[in-house]
């Protein structure tokens, strides 16, 4: 059994990042213009400066492999995060690091792109939130 990926996160490590990517068969991709967050001091730091209020609804966009997800949830125990990746392999290793958090619906994942067009936001990234 794999250990649950925020362990890795843990680590704040482009290898060890690397590696659990690898594992699964996934890699940053040009087409996706991916990048990964992996410090999660830096990660702890945006999240702190977002404040929001209690029960704000906080978008994130492309969270990737969830370093900055972990840190707005870890930060603001009683906002709700709606994510929303294109990447499908992400998408499932999201949904396994995050059970809980979607579990208790704290965390809304959706998967596709968060754009319909150049100018325009996806309607069900609209409508869910």
């Amino acid at each position: 059994m794999r250990p649950k990926f925020h362990a890795i996160l843990n680590q704040s490590s482009h290898v060890g990042v690397r590696q659990m990517l690898a594992e699964r068969g996934l890699a940053p991709r040009k087409m996706f213009g991916q990048n990964f967050m992996v410090d999660t001091n830096f990660a702890a730091a945006i999240a702190r400066e977002t404040a929001p209020n209690e029960r704000a609804l906080v978008i994130e966009i492309g969270p990737g492999t969830g370093c900055l997800t972990r840190a707005l949830l870890d930060a603001h125990p009683q906002s709700r995060i709606l994510a929303m990746e294109i990447d499908r392999g992400l998408v499932t290793l999201l949904r396994e690091t995050f059970d809980d958090a979607l579990t208790q619906q704290r965390l809304t994942l959706l998967e596709g792109d968060a754009l319909a067009s150049k100018h325009a936001l996806s309607p069900l990234l609209i409508e869910t939130a």
